[in-house]
């Protein structure tokens, strides 16, 4: 035996004073080698009186390597149970919460403390489904499970974080367990996943979407997606009403969109098209269409392609159709050039692997690696780590792998487990993006020899996450081109009545002109702030108010000694919807002070206030000039702007009030509806 054992003496003082000792110690064998072994030694007397001693010796050796396999086993299991990325969560056969991962406890908000004991039933859960109804306890997939003992999965719920104090959104499966013949579980256990990025941004797609088809029917274009190769389309709604047809009343085709054409128009129209298909390069066609009454419409029809073949050939288009018949009539008279049009529209499973540092090959790959790079398992672990992964997923895993090593050894807790998007090889010779969740595994020496680490196959996540922001950001663009060729257009607009104006002798038709101008600027204005805003469909209506006021002031006099404009408004956001209608309001009222408030150069101020107050927004317009008619009953007038005030105040659900004393007040107050 190995007589430097400090185990030794303490069993030889043992067995002195009981006359018996047993326990383990290290041996050696007559080829120097240690084993580990039991000792059992006894002292007794012979027939003959003396003392003799009884030594038994059990070798260990084998036991002690069961004991360490089943140890390292126990600590991979741990390690897989603490890393995977899904949360994982064990309940016994009345529902209490026993166990949970890192990854449960991360996505639920909840240490394992907090939630052992609780059960699905828990009203704390505050439990949701998808429409935002109660999630009951007893329907909890967990519970469903222990009562039925049939797996449940793909079960969409939302759960309360208190961490976060938000809904978390899960997918979540339950699977019941068994022991021997037993016919109920005696647990279950659940695995679930964290969609709420990937709700939220639907939800966000969904949002941009509306506010994309609200914009298109405010601006009456139509929409079109034409696919070039087999002549099929899809028209919109609004195309079908800009020719004065019910939504699908005559196919979605090429042809029956050239039926539609005028025939001096065809060959042209055809010719463009054509190079355009050719080339790849977007068009921009006016054209003459039959509407259903057979009358011929002036249109506008603008397209850029979204798919190419490998010639750059378009195979696919999409664009607009646009009512420009104001327009051409507008250019016929007065022979000014068009404003072009801009509108571009748009359960797997987790591989299991542990890596040895040093030959940087695996030692084990679940089989479910054949499904996500179509490799065995056996194949795979023939394989290095260059050859699994993309020559800049294993370049990022060179240069950090050494640091990252460092950090354990130095450590540095929040490196023990790491998640990382790799780009994985496939037999067939595509890439597959993976998230990859890795943890070291260190021996009894305190050394890193091992990774262990699990796959997930995240291509559809990919795909999803390039198209939602893809189709944000078209839609983004689309809403401000939309914006800035309204505000276009009415500019156009106000710089033809200028121009016409300049013909015009008659003071009183030159007034309705100014008044006509100064409503499209108005409404210019807006769509100019909105497409250079972050906000595409609510404006800063108390900036707004300083800059129409002041526009409106300059245009009617030039004389800034005469009249002061004095103006108290606060920052208040609105929706496109209200603001349009408030500021024809807020023009006409202005502009009706600076008419008929000043007769005969009197000099005088008038004062702006915009506020909110509780729920309710308040706009006054006054002036301390010669006040209102008094016989006049400015709800039933002749005026065309104090019916507009009227008519408009109603269509924003508002009130309009007149107050003589001691100053001519009209005060608007409206509470801001709810638009979708």
């Amino acid at each position: 035996m190995n007589i430097k054992d400090p185990r030794l003496p303490i069993l030889l003082e043992e067995r002195m004073r009981k006359g018996k000792a047993k326990g383990e110690l290290t041996f050696i064998r007559k080829n120097g080698e240690k084993f580990p072994g039991f000792i059992s030694s006894h002292i007794f007397k012979d027939e003959n009186g003396h003392e003799r001693t009884s030594m038994t010796i059990i070798d260990l050796t084998e036991i002690k390597k069961g004991e360490m396999a089943l140890k390292e086993s126990e600590e991979q299991y741990r390690y897989l149970f603490d890393t995977i990325g899904q949360g994982i969560v064990y309940q016994d056969s009345s529902g209490n919460i026993t166990s949970a991962n890192i990854a449960a406890q991360k996505i639920l908000g909840l240490t394992l403390d907090e939630m052992q004991g609780r059960k699905s039933t828990d009203p704390r859960w505050k439990s949701i489904h998808e429409d935002g109804s109660d999630f009951p306890g007893e329907n909890h997939p967990a519970m469903v499970a222990l009562k039925t003992g049939q797996k449940i999965e793909n079960i969409v719920m939302g759960v309360y974080d208190p961490k976060r104090e938000e809904q978390r959104w899960i997918k979540i499966n339950a699977i019941p367990q068994f022991k021997n013949n037993e016919k109920l579980p005696y647990q279950v256990y659940t695995t679930f996943e964290d969609i709420t990025k990937r709700k939220k941004a639907l939800e966000s797609l969904k949002e941009s979407e509306e506010r994309y088809s609200i914009t298109l029917d405010a601006v009456n274009d139509g929409l079109w997606d034409w696919n070039v190769s087999s002549g099929d389309a899809f028209f919109s709604p609004n195309y079908y009403k800009l020719l004065d047809y019910n939504p699908g009343e005559f196919p979605a085709s090429y042809e029956s969109w050239r039926l539609l054409v005028h025939p001096e128009d065809i060959d042209s129209v055809e010719k463009e098209l054509e190079e355009s298909v050719k080339s790849g390069i977007g068009f921009e066609i006016d054209l003459r269409m039959k509407t259903k009454s057979q009358n011929w419409l002036w249109v506008s029809t603008r397209g850029k392609s979204i798919e190419k073949d490998s010639t750059g050939m378009s195979t696919r288009m999409v664009g607009t159709l646009s009512d420009i018949s104001r327009r051409k009539n507008v250019e016929l008279s007065l022979k000014e050039s068009e404003e072009k049009y801009r509108i571009i529209s748009e359960n797997t499973g987790d591989v299991i692997w542990v890596l040895d540092i040093n030959s940087q090959k695996f030692s084990y790959v679940s089989p479910s690696v054949y499904k996500l790079r179509g490799y065995t398992a056996e194949e795979v672990l023939k394989q290095s780590m260059d050859e699994v992964m993309t020559p800049e997923s294993y370049q990022f895993i060179s240069d950090n792998l050494p640091s990252l090593i460092q950090s354990i050894i130095a450590g540095d807790d929040s490196a023990l487990i790491k998640t990382k998007r790799i780009d994985q090889l496939h037999k067939n010779g595509t890439i597959v993006p993976t998230e990859v969740v890795t943890t070291p595994l260190i021996n009894q020496e305190g050394q890193i020899t091992q990774i262990l680490g699990v796959s997930r196959n995240i291509t559809e996540r990919v795909k999803m996450e390039d198209q939602i922001q893809k189709s944000l950001e078209e839609k983004e663009i689309l809403l401000k081109e939309i914006h800035h060729r309204v505000k276009n257009n009415l500019m156009v607009i106000s710089s033809l009545l200028n121009l016409q104006s300049r013909y015009i002798k008659d003071k009183e038709v030159l007034g309705i002109f100014k008044e006509s101008q100064s409503r499209a600027r108005s409404m210019a204005l807006i769509h100019e702030r909105l497409y250079q805003s972050s906000d595409l469909k609510r404006i800063n209506f108390g900036a707004y108010i300083r800059t129409l006021a002041i526009d409106i002031f300059h245009s009617y006099t030039s004389d800034n000694g005469r009249f002061k404009l004095t103006m108290d408004v606060d920052d208040l956001m609105l929706d496109i919807n209200t603001t349009v209608p408030l500021g024809l309001i807020l023009n006409e009222l202005v502009s009706n002070c600076m008419k008929h408030a000043f007769p005969d150069d009197m000099v005088g101020e008038i004062k702006i206030d915009f506020h909110k107050n509780g729920e309710e927004y308040v706009l006054k317009v006054s002036d301390n000039g010669i006040g209102f008619p008094e016989d006049l009953d400015f709800k039933n007038t002749q005026s065309l702007g104090l019916q507009i005030v009227n008519s408009l105040t109603d269509q924003i659900d508002g009130e309009v009030y007149l107050d003589q004393s001691p100053e001519t007040a009209f005060t608007i107050t409206f509470q801001e509806s709810k638009y979708g």
